[in-house]
């Protein structure tokens, strides 16, 4: 959960001597050669060093780049990735940018596919008060044909409830 999310960033963070040149390596790297130049330990560092908005956004279009490029040949750590994404986003009240990512045309086989990053990304917005938008992609998803739907069923049903309706 979240707890051994923030143990293992914290655990990064002592690791790297020196974050900001890190993130400026990752940076520059990406916008020179894209995904070319980037390790996936290199990413999943970054999740675990984002600070600011601006690294924020940095890790957003790594993932959202290497979802694109998952298309073709699949990337064994992205779903963990961008569960870690969701994550830090939770972490830091980003709720905009959590649900820019969902959004993010590169996403859909997340919706249905892995359900880490679903579920974290339904718990920020249930902790963040965002119910209605919750039962939202609840329904989108039961329309889409997603049949395992046990955990976000139960947020769901406490959406519902938190709104005050008689479904619940």
């Amino acid at each position: 959960g979240i707890t051994t999310f923030n143990q293992r960033s914290q655990a990064v963070r002592l690791g790297v001597a020196d974050s900001e040149a890190f993130k400026d390596r990752v940076r520059t790297s990406f916008e020179a050669d894209g995904l070319r130049s980037l390790f996936s330990e290199d990413v999943s560092q970054l999740m675990d060093l984002i600070e600011t908005e601006e690294d924020a956004q940095l890790a957003a279009q790594v993932l959202q780049a290497a979802s694109h490029e998952a298309q073709d040949r699949p990337i064994e750590r992205l779903p963990k990735l961008v569960g870690f994404f969701f994550a830090m986003c939770k972490r830091d009240g980003r709720v905009d940018m959590a649900r820019e990512m969902w959004n993010h045309p590169t996403m859909l086989s997340f919706r249905a596919n892995h359900r880490s990053a679903r579920l974290r990304y339904m718990a920020l917005l249930y902790d963040a008060g965002h119910y209605r938008e919750l039962l939202d992609v609840y329904y989108t998803l039961c329309k889409e044909g997603e049949e395992r739907l046990k955990d976000e069923a139960t947020l769901a049903m406490a959406s519902l409830y938190r709104l005050g309706s008689t479904e619940a």
